[in-house]
């Protein structure tokens, strides 16, 4: 006699090993299996590493810095789920941030100690921000006039 079972796939994770079988591949912080309707393990969990897994959806996410006219910062990801995306905004995973933030953190003293050439690294910094107001005036200016 034959009987169909309905599994339901699942990927998840809770950031750290211990929730995986102790002979599970080592810094393994995913896994993946099937589980009955009940929610119950089926028998297949595959352990798949971070470096993997993350490494797999950074290639297909494109990310890229994007910049408001309001002036936040924030990461725009191309390649993924609008609703995967969507929802990591929603929830805070991918942050939003002031640019005058950004500035502001850039010039913590542990920041600035990084820095190999401070004076010029700064003088660098000062005109990149001169010529990103120059562009910001000029589409004012534009605007303005239309």
């Amino acid at each position: 006699m034959s009987r169909t079972l309905q599994l339901v796939a699942y990927f998840e994770t809770d950031g750290t090993a211990t929730h995986i079988r102790s002979d599970a591949v080592a810094g393994a912080d995913y896994v993946a299996g099937l589980r009955d309707f009940t929610g119950e393990d089926c028998g297949l969990r595959v352990p798949l590493p971070s470096e993997v897994v993350e490494r797999t959806v950074l290639r297909r996410a494109k990310l890229k810095v994007a910049l408001d006219p309001d002036g936040h910062v924030l990461i725009r990801a191309e390649g993924l789920d609008d609703g995967a995306y969507d929802a990591a905004m929603r929830d805070g995973d991918l942050q939003v941030t002031k640019l005058s933030r950004l500035v502001e953190d850039c010039l913590l003293p542990e920041e600035l100690a990084r820095s190999e050439d401070l004076d010029v690294d700064l003088q660098a910094l000062r005109d990149e921000l001169a010529r990103s107001l120059s562009c910001v005036d000029a589409s004012l200016a534009k605007l303005r006039r239309s």
